[in-house]
C-alpha cells in the first residue's frame, strides 16, 4: 500500500518558490526606466512578464517535486512493503 501525498506540502513548496521569484524579478524584469526628456526618468512596468515568470516558475517546481517523488512517479513500483520511499520527506508523503 502506497502511503498518501501531502498535496499542501508539495504547493506550498511551489508557491514559495514562485512569491521567492516575484520578489527577485520585480525590480529587475517589472520595472523599466527610460529618458522622457528634460533630463527626467520615467518607469514602465512589466508586471506581466514576472507573473508569467512567476507562473512558470510555479508550474516547474510543481513538476519538479511530482517527478522527484517516488509515489508520483511512474518508474514508482508498489513492493508491498509499509515503510517509507527513500526521499519521502522531500516528496510530502505521509506516514
Amino acid at each position: 500500500m502506497r502511503p498518501p501525498v501531502a498535496w499542501a506540502v508539495i504547493l506550498k513548496d511551489a508557491l514559495l518558490a514562485a512569491v521567492v521569484a516575484i520578489l527577485l524579478a520585480l525590480p529587475l524584469v517589472g520595472l523599466q526606466t527610460y529618458d522622457i526628456g528634460g533630463g527626467a526618468l520615467g518607469i514602465r512596468t512589466h508586471f506581466d512578464w514576472v507573473a508569467l515568470g512567476a507562473a512558470a516558475v510555479f508550474a516547474g517546481r510543481l513538476a519538479w517535486r511530482c517527478a522527484s517523488c517516488p509515489v508520483l512517479s511512474s518508474v514508482a513500483t508498489d513492493t508491498g512493503s509499509r515503510s517509507s520511499p527513500s526521499g519521502a520527506g522531500r516528496c510530502g508523503l505521509v506516514d
